[in-house]
């Protein structure tokens, strides 16, 4: 049986429809009926059945076993007869006060606890997946909401890895099918918003009070903005239904192409914060779960009490259910003695907090800096952080924007009972090699019920900056079940004079929660501090006051030994051997509504002399535009085409500094040029290497030391890499582009009052307030780090910045200007590339990535009402980078204010390219003993046998052979050998 309200066990006023009982004190005497006029009675549960029929115990059908039954009414059989085990002796540790038990191991176990959080998420107890296991469990302070679908190509796949290619037809009807499937969820979640827009104007015009005098004012723009709403719902459910119904719906244009339906990411809020109380106790038993040992009237022979035993408790005594009787130590257990014999059952049941908001924030949106910092938990790897920019105690600006929040916390056994299904997990699966004893193991086991603490979020925190308010409240729709929802009748009376409606409330259909009050902030950016935190139960006043613990995500920054708040907290620094206390929780920069970042590989379409904007690459379209492999025997770069087709080679040395080889040499070169825009990106990368941009040679060794750099720290490539002919000279590296941006699931959120006169001025058109706040929203700019060093599973060797504009020339495409990498610091050259090591100048086209070098992103959102491609449209909001990147590894985008994201080339693409791409090196000079042809006969064939010495000849530094086509080879005549 279960209960809806999770006070059901302790509070029996809150369930008096499922706890009521009459009782007449009736009964039998010689064969009449009588009752009792005047008694002491005590009542005990011991079962819920009128009809004893009913019980499931009753008749145990042939097919279940007796202990089956059992065991779903958690209940275990004791299998053996007579006494023996009812006077078994208790263990000395039952002497030990639980305040004495807590102290001696409750350290020791939370620091356990600590060490193997990683193990949920990480298999191994290496460094490396417990370190992205560390990133995985941040990801936990976040609310995941839909982020809608898409369509993927579906053909059969033919021999080999490289997935089937669709037609051009097919190409054309999975966009179109995706442009649909993407409106369709936009105007889903448009509605939605809208919806709730609308039921704020009647909650606002029901709940507020209007003076006579003042209605004939302020009724026509409350009628205004609700007829605006009323036709912008309107408008959305009929564009919605052309995607439902019809020939443009969805489902017609699924079935006119093979494809399957895929989930988009997911969109991301900020969880209100938990706070957690040490110490302090949930009142439930720690038995709460436990199966109860029960045994049968014949196995307790020495049973002389009026009723019949059936319990034993945990140290085997007999007891008598459902309370203990006769000696003082027959107790059922934990729960026995904290709600029948000890405790008054009414303990503590809510702990009641309270805060001061503080709003850190100014007109340049720049209060906050961002940090690259070390967690102080668990293994000391970097994490981008927001940190307050001065000493917020000296300024008065940030002492005035304030708000009181407050909450209640219902006391209950749920964290207890969670954290030990979440560490029994992790103890089962972890591997041999774990940081943890067996014997160490065990002491988890044993004692993780015993810890004593509460952790609840705060909720409502989020809310209440979003003048939105969480509880239960009078809903002016009804819906019963199968059916639309109905309005009632009062609620169409009570907003009659500003024209609502039946048809009104309709729209609003399920939409009708939270509800709408105060100003809106649309990022939290600030300081709380609380006030004394205090427990309490339902049968009096609050008790004892208690100070709330909170997490590294959530202590304000530490200056000069204190923490940076907007009031000093006199005498919490004192001493100096400990980390500082404070009463002040810091929330960090973050939108407060479901946002995304939105990352993927991209190409372009190349038509003949134009280049077609960027677009997200298909599951069957290779991103990769050209491969990178130094080869350290010729001490230079090879660069191949993105089938892995040998390119060119740029080797160190020479007359000019570098020399570069002819294109394709030494293969065949192609029937056709290759002439598409991955071409024309990958020979604007070379140019940079060439005599006549690097005429001494030293980006190309600069060059050299931030991929070996990279390649130290990358991973090992998998052992099927070894079959490759690639694997003799190196490691390749890939080159894409990709773009990342920030995507809002709706408007933005509106304020629900006229306070602001520059957004919500009275009678602005509801269109125009929308419109304002998503201005005011996009105008901030968030940071966004692409890559990291110390994290090994990444794959970022480094980046140029690309541009998005309409329709830049090819050869504009990427910003070769600057390359920001990681690696290859200045004075760290590398004695496998060079052999006299000496420190190299920084050339001027590098910069580290840091804090003043990430990329900034700004929320935008995509109106499926106003944009007729929204394919395109999202496209158009990328901030682009082309990449260089390890082909095995996944590259990581890392965020303040959201979850990292991650971005890993398809395999099919790197399996394709390796087993086309040829390895080779150069030997020589060679001494042959004929001499070369003084002239060149046409008429003798061109056959290597009979051109002894014959060697190819690059071109002339200031040569343009972007897109030469090597028609001869060129020979270079060798004297005789003396």
């Amino acid at each position: 049986m279960n209960s809806s309200n999770p006070l059901f066990p302790d509070f029996a006023l809150h369930n008096t429809n499922v706890l009521s009982m009459v009782d007449n004190f009736g009964y039998l005497k010689d064969g009449q009926g009588s009752y009792c006029t005047k008694a002491s009675v005590n009542y005990y549960v011991i079962g819920w059945h009128k009809d004893s029929a009913q019980d499931p115990m009753s008749k145990i059908p042939g097919k279940e076993s007796y202990q089956y039954f059992l065991s779903k009414l958690m209940l275990k059989l004791d299998t053996g007869t007579g006494t023996q085990k009812d006077t078994k002796a208790r263990s000395d540790n039952e002497s030990i006060s639980p305040t004495e038990s807590f102290t001696r191991w409750a350290g020791e176990i939370a620091n356990k606890l600590l060490q193997i959080s990683t193990l949920l998420f990480a298999a191994g107890d290496d460094y490396d997946p417990r370190v992205h296991a560390q990133d995985l469990i941040a990801q936990q302070n976040f609310k995941k909401t839909d982020g809608g679908n898409q369509w993927v190509y579906n053909q059969q796949t033919a021999a080999g890895p490289a997935p089937a290619t669709p037609s051009d037809d097919d190409v054309k009807k999975l966009r179109q099918l995706n442009e649909a499937q993407t409106k369709l969820d936009a105007l889903t979640k448009k509605l939605k918003y809208t919806q709730w827009d609308l039921f704020a104007e009647w909650y606002k015009f029901v709940g507020d009070y209007i003076p006579s005098e003042k209605r004939n004012e302020c009724y026509p723009p409350i009628k205004d903005k609700i007829k605006a709403l009323k036709t912008a719902c309107t408008n959305l459910v009929s564009q919605r239904k052309k995607y439902l119904e019809g020939k443009e719906s969805v489902t017609s244009l699924a079935d006119a192409v093979a494809s399957k339906k895929a989930s988009k990411a997911l969109y991301y809020q900020k969880l209100d914060p938990s706070m957690c109380i040490a110490g302090l106790d949930s009142g439930f038993p720690t038995d709460f779960m436990d199966v109860l040992q029960v045994s049968e009237d014949h196995q307790h022979v020495q049973d002389f009490g009026p009723v019949k035993a059936m319990f034993k408790d945990s140290t085997g005594k007999n007891l008598i259910p459902p309370f203990p009787t006769g000696d003082k130590s027959n107790k059922l257990s934990d729960t026995a003695m904290k709600v029948l014999i000890e405790y008054n059952p009414f303990f503590p049941l809510f702990v009641e907090w309270e805060g001061v908001y503080y709003h850190i924030d100014n007109d340049k949106h720049d209060a906050w800096e961002i940090r690259v910092r070390a967690s102080p938990v668990g293994h000391p790897v970097p994490q981008v952080r927001y940190s307050t920019k001065s000493l917020l105690s000296n300024d008065a600006n940030a002492q005035t924007d304030t708000r009181v929040i407050s909450g209640r916390i219902l006391i209950l056994p749920q964290p207890t009972f969670n954290l030990e299904a979440v560490v029994m997990q992790v103890l089962d699966n972890a591997s041999s090699d774990s940081a943890l004893t067996d014997e160490q193991k065990q002491n988890i086991r044993t004692n993780i019920r015993k810890l004593k603490f509460i952790s609840a979020p705060l909720s409502g925190l989020t809310s209440h900056l979003l003048t939105r308010c969480e509880g239960a409240h009078v809903k002016p729709n009804v819906r019963v079940q199968g059916q639309t929802v109905i309005p009632l009748q009062q609620a169409i009376d009570a907003a009659s004079n500003v024209e609502f409606g039946a048809d009104g409330l309709v729209m609003v259909d399920a939409e009708s929660a939270p509800t709408p009050y105060g100003s809106l902030l649309e990022l939290n950016t600030g300081k709380v501090p609380f006030k004394p935190v205090t427990q309490g139960d339902q049968t009096g006043p609050p008790g004892a006051n208690i100070y709330p613990c909170m997490s590294d995500y959530l202590t304000p920054d530490i200056r000069n030994g204190k923490h940076n708040v907007v009031f000093d907290l006199p005498g919490l620094y004192d001493d100096t051997t400990k980390y500082p206390l404070t009463q002040y929780m810091q929330l960090e920069p973050s939108i407060n509504q479901g946002v995304r970042i939105n990352s993927t590989f991209l190409v372009r379409d190349t038509t003949p002399g134009t280049p077609t904007p960027w677009r997200a690459a298909s599951d069957y379209e290779s991103p990769i535009f050209g491969w990178i492999i130094v080869n350290y025997a010729d001490y230079g770069l090879q660069f191949f085409l993105k089938d892995g087709t040998f390119y060119q080679e740029i080797r160190k040395g020479g007359a000019f500094g570098t020399s570069k080889s002819a294109k394709y040499i030494p293969f065949r070169p192609p029937a056709a040029p290759v002439t598409d825009a991955a071409n024309v990106q990958l020979d604007a990368l070379i140019s940079l290497f060439s005599p006549k941009e690097d005429p001494q040679g030293s980006y190309l060794q600069s060059f050299f030391r931030y991929i070996n750099g990279a390649i130290k720290t990358l991973p090992f490539p998998p052992s099927s890499y070894a079959g490759y002919a690639s694997a003799i000279v190196g490691k390749p590296l890939a080159l894409a582009n990709a773009g990342f941006s920030l995507e809002l699931s709706t408007p933005a959120l509106t304020a629900q009052n006229s306070l602001d006169k520059t957004i919500s001025a009275p009678g602005a058109a509801y269109k125009d307030i929308v419109a304002a706040h998503q201005a005011s929203l996009s105008s901030y700019k968030f940071p966004l780090k692409i890559g990291d060093a110390s994290r090994t599973f990444d794959g970022v060797v480094g980046y140029y910045d690309a541009s998005n504009a309409a329709s830049p020339l090819l050869k504009d495409i990427t910003s070769w200007s600057t390359l920001y990498t990681y690696f290859g610091l200045p004075s760290s050259a590398d004695p496998v590339i060079n052999a006299n090591p000496q420190p190299i100048p920084q050339p001027t086209k590098t910069q580290p990535i840091a804090p003043s070098t990430f990329p900034m992103l700004s929320p935008h959102y995509l109106d499926p009402e106003s944009l007729s491609d929204m394919t395109s449209a999202a496209a158009a909001q990328f901030i682009v980078k082309t990449l260089i990147i390890d082909p095995y590894t996944s590259l990581h985008a890392y965020s303040p204010i959201l979850p990292s994201t991650s971005l890993k080339l398809p395999s099919w693409t790197v399996e394709t390219a390796f087993e086309k791409m040829s390895a080779f090196f150069r030997l020589g000079p060679s001494l042959i003993t004929t001499n070369v042809p003084s002239t060149y006969d046409l008429a003798t064939p061109k056959i290597p046998a009979q051109l002894p010495g014959a060697l190819p000849v690059a071109p002339p530094p200031d040569a343009d052979d972007q897109f030469a086509d090597v028609r001869e080879e060129g020979h270079l005549e060798v004297a005789a050998a003396v």
